[in-house]
């Protein structure tokens, strides 16, 4: 019970960003844990995908940089992600929940890695059948993500570990 408190604690802490050391940090443990069934459900079933989401495409301004350091917490939780994403048992789920929010290409990004050039990919603009994907839907999604995320925060405040996102609506392309 501890066990999967501490996980769970260690995904917010990636979204909740306080600061990249922390965040670096939390990833670090996550990602040694993260083989474990422990690990695998709270990614897939109460929030830890969204969590990882948010650090990867956090809402910012168009045109904000990221610092080097910041850099690094995406390219590992897009590591990390990857690695969830192929879990046995759970890996589906997580899947699943980013196919409800990014087009297959990314997902494929994503769930293939490497961390870094999935960061990548994410950062490119383009238009084919697979991947549609521009700043304004780059935006939609990074918002939608933040508020999956504070969705989940707040229901486990109240006690519920296991969360179910809403429906969530598939991005448009439009700017």
């Amino acid at each position: 019970m501890a066990d999967n408190q501490l996980v769970l604690l260690a995904f917010w802490l990636v979204h909740q960003g306080s600061s990249d050391a922390v965040s670096t940090l939390a990833l670090r443990l996550l990602s040694m844990l993260a083989n474990t069934g422990p690990a695998a459900w709270a990614a897939a079933c109460q929030g830890g995908a969204v969590y990882l989401l948010s650090a990867i495409l956090p809402v910012r301004q168009p045109g904000e940089p990221f610092s080097d350091s910041y850099e690094l917490v995406r390219v590992a939780a897009a590591s990390l992600l990857s690695r969830l994403s192929a879990h046995q048992l759970h890996g589906t789920r997580v899947k699943l929940l980013m196919s409800r929010l990014l087009p297959p290409g990314l997902v494929a990004a994503l769930c293939d890695g490497p961390g870094d050039a999935a960061v990548q990919t994410l950062s490119q603009w383009s238009e084919t059948p697979e991947r549609v994907w521009n700043s304004g839907m780059a935006r939609k999604t990074a918002e939608e993500v933040a508020g999956l995320a504070e969705t989940a925060r707040a229901s486990q405040a109240k006690g519920e570990r296991n969360w179910t996102p809403p429906e969530i609506s598939a991005p448009d392309n439009t700017d």
